[in-house]
């Protein structure tokens, strides 16, 4: 089990050992872990199973985990509230529902939104005697469907994990621009992680860490290009190469960081 940057050099140790060994983590520790691989610091190695959790799993990442291991990704939404919520199957067509531990619903304005609807997670714990969780907000937006899944299995079904409430960014226009907009600007095969930070005067700085060969000069003006036809020329906006960024003491990634306070 990869659960921080710390501990991938140990979890390598392990895993060279095992002949057939199943690969379990947050998702940032095993990308850190899949470009290690990449560049060379650590011996490639097929896992029989990669099992992600903690983050949202893009499908860049998933890319660059399947095409670095060959094997299969399958990802799993947990919270610390309420333990395992849902699982992806080798389908990879949503998250199946552990029904007989949790009820989900999604809400928007604590209405019940509909399926195929982007709503807040609200999360009912049915095995916690002690301390139940009824309709708890966990913080999560995603979307649930009625779309059976191909492998079969009836449970209910979440079909996309979107991201996190209050991950808006105000402008100084008072426009809110939701945060999963302005995340697609930074999808690039030659970027392996960013941060956008926005700072009390509202402008952005974009920290990126990419791959050594890339054309910096190149990358730099279509990252420009992109946020100006977003966000406008009144947004000044400054892009810093850095050589990693750190997470959080959770070990999740900080994507957006906001300073930003709108009037």
């Amino acid at each position: 089990y990869v659960d921080s940057q710390e501990n991938i050099e140990y979890a390598m140790e392990l895993l060279t050992e095992l002949k057939k060994p199943t690969l379990i983590g947050i998702t940032p520790a095993i990308r850190t872990l899949a470009y290690k691989v990449q560049d060379g610091v650590f011996p490639s190695f097929r896992p029989s199973a990669i099992l992600t959790t903690g983050e949202s799993l893009s499908s860049e990442v998933r890319h660059l985990l399947e095409s670095t291991f060959g094997t299969k990704v399958a990802d799993i939404y947990a919270c610390n509230e309420a333990g395992d919520v849902a699982w992806q199957c080798c389908c990879g067509a949503g998250y199946h529902i552990n029904a007989d531990n949790v009820i989900v619903e999604t809400v928007k304005n604590d209405k019940p939104v509909a399926d195929g609807q982007v709503g807040e997670v609200v999360i009912t714990n049915l095995n916690r005697y002690a301390m139940p969780i009824i309709r708890y907000k966990n913080g999560d937006l995603a979307i649930l469907t009625r779309q059976p899944c191909p492998c079969g299995c009836k449970l209910p079904m979440i079909a996309e994990i979107v991201g996190r409430t209050g991950e808006d960014i105000f402008l100084p226009n008072g426009k809110a621009m939701p945060w999963n907009q302005l995340k697609s600007l930074m999808n690039h095969p030659r970027i392996r992680q960013f941060q956008l930070v926005q700072g009390i005067d509202g402008n952005f700085k974009i920290k990126y860490v990419v791959e050594a060969d890339t054309d910096i000069k190149v990358l730099e003006q279509l990252l420009d290009y992109r946020f100006r036809s977003l966000l406008g020329d009144s947004i000044h906006i400054i892009t810093e190469r850095v050589s990693r960024i750190d997470p959080t003491p959770s070990g999740k990634s900080k994507l957006v960081v906001s300073h930003y306070k709108p009037c």
